[in-house]
């Protein structure tokens, strides 16, 4: 009988150290799902970029020339910029409408004694990117992207002479202003972006962007303020920073 109760004993035991060691896991198993749950099929996102944008212009070289021959002065090459934009998410592909505008102008000028000249730009940009994950694990996603968009620049020049300026003739002024120049250009993108993985339904997160823009041809300034004669192309090239608050829904 002593030994049918070891042996009965060691049976209850064993049963028990098993049930009990599946019962671990099982709740491993959970604890891990709640934390990293499995990826959604789809996701929508929609991109706020107060001020968050940071571009490095290296083109417009023809133009720049031509400020730097007749005023000594060059357009401001470092802006930033606001923007919005929305995107879709399918697996692991990523696709974003993107539309950035100039927080503040930029503004170059020069001052002597004999008056003053100021050049002043604003630019703005579109895309549209598709994007595929080339990381992506329970905590982020390193999505490499290339787009189609485009680019404009708006250029105001005005030159004061150093004479004073009388309220009583308001319709003479004391100096000269250049109409108004544009130029647009289609552009080609190549960027990176990291995103973190959303772990709830509806989640608040931060998106970093690095990318290049080059322009598609080399499209002539314009302007909607007279005809423009002898006007010449320029190209576009435009090194970007994009950090953006990112509110995503997941499906």
């Amino acid at each position: 009988m002593s030994g049918f109760l070891k042996c009965s004993v060691f049976l209850l035991a064993l049963s028990f150290f098993q049930g009990a060691g599946h019962a671990q896991t099982i709740d491993l198993d959970e604890e891990e799902g709640m934390d990293f749950p499995v990826l959604s099929e789809r996701g929508t996102y929609y991109y706020i970029t107060p001020m968050g944008t940071f571009g490095l212009q290296l083109g417009h070289q023809a133009m720049q020339r031509r400020l730097d021959n007749s005023f000594g002065l060059k357009m401001n090459r470092f802006t930033d910029y606001s923007g919005i934009g929305i995107g879709w998410r399918r697996n692991l592909m990523f696709y974003n409408f993107n539309f950035y505008f100039p927080a503040i102008a930029s503004i170059n000028f020069d001052r002597s004694s004999t008056g003053s000249t100021i050049i002043e730009s604003r630019d703005f940009f579109g895309d549209f990117s598709i994007g595929r994950a080339i990381v992506a694990n329970n905590h982020h996603f390193i999505i490499l992207r290339a787009g189609l968009g485009v680019v404009g620049r708006e250029l105001s020049i005005t030159q004061y002479d150093g004479s004073s300026f009388d309220f009583n003739n308001f319709r003479t002024g004391n100096g000269q202003a250049w109409p108004r120049l544009e130029h647009i250009s289609g552009t080609l993108d190549l960027g990176l972006e990291y995103l973190p993985r959303a772990l709830r339904a509806v989640s608040a997160m931060e998106s970093i962007q690095l990318g290049y823009k080059t322009g598609i041809g080399s499209p002539r300034w314009r302007s909607s303020d007279a005809p423009l004669l002898n006007s010449f192309g320029d190209r576009v090239s435009f090194i970007y920073l994009k950090a953006a608050v990112v509110i995503s829904r997941e499906r």
